[in-house]
């Protein structure tokens, strides 16, 4: 399936212990959507036996284009939320073509967080003159196994021209875990971001 959004608002939904609070792609689909919002929509984990919830868009083994595309306002409940704007699961790709993402954030108690969550090597997330910012919120303190990034990405990330300004976490900015993570920067701004580290290369989870 093709389905192409133009100028199409996808705000305030909800998901409880599930995926793709806005916009789930699954199973070789393709979403083309140009101009728009994905805004206030919210992620909630009610129950232990479910592991995560991820995204205000949910892609999976499918393709999505996002051109000129205001991504804010989407926020996460406790548990452990992976990708409250963007959550790339497995073999797929999604580019950002000048697209705003900000203001979206997680609750005080967060296990586990991120704005953009790329699961493995299949995932692809190309974000292109671009504005990333004032995301997240500050953690003063948390509990052992606590984390939050901005970017946790296992596969291929590429930023070109973007701004990242303004990007709140406990830890890190950037987390590149495992052997598989290809994340490139080129001609961005990267500032004000208040986070313990800018980059870091391997699991820096592990206890």
């Amino acid at each position: 399936a093709v389905v192409t959004l133009n100028n199409v608002n996808v705000t305030g939904n909800a998901v409880e212990d599930d995926k793709g609070a806005g916009i789930a792609v699954y199973d070789g689909s393709s979403l083309v959507m140009n101009g728009g919002k994905i805004s206030d929509n919210r992620l909630y984990l009610y129950f232990d036996t479910f592991e995560r919830t991820e995204g205000a868009l949910y892609v999976d083994e499918a393709t999505v284009i996002l051109n000129d595309v205001i991504i804010s306002g989407n926020s996460a409940d406790d548990g452990e939320i992976l990708g409250v704007a963007i959550s790339l699961n497995s073999n797929c790709k999604v580019t950002l073509n000048r697209c705003h993402v900000f203001e979206n954030a997680f609750a005080e108690d967060q296990k586990c967080y991120s704005i953009f969550y790329l699961e493995d090597a299949g995932c692809e997330l190309e974000v292109n003159d671009s504005y990333i910012i004032n995301n997240g919120r500050p953690i003063y303190s948390v509990s052992r196994g606590s984390r939050s990034t901005a970017f946790a990405s296992n596969g291929k990330l590429t930023l070109n021209r973007c701004e990242i300004k303004g990007n709140q976490s406990y830890m890190l900015l950037i987390a590149a875990q495992y052997a598989s993570a290809v994340n490139t920067f080129n001609e961005c701004v990267i500032t004000d971001n208040p986070c313990g580290v800018l980059c870091s290369v391997g699991n820096p989870y592990k206890s």
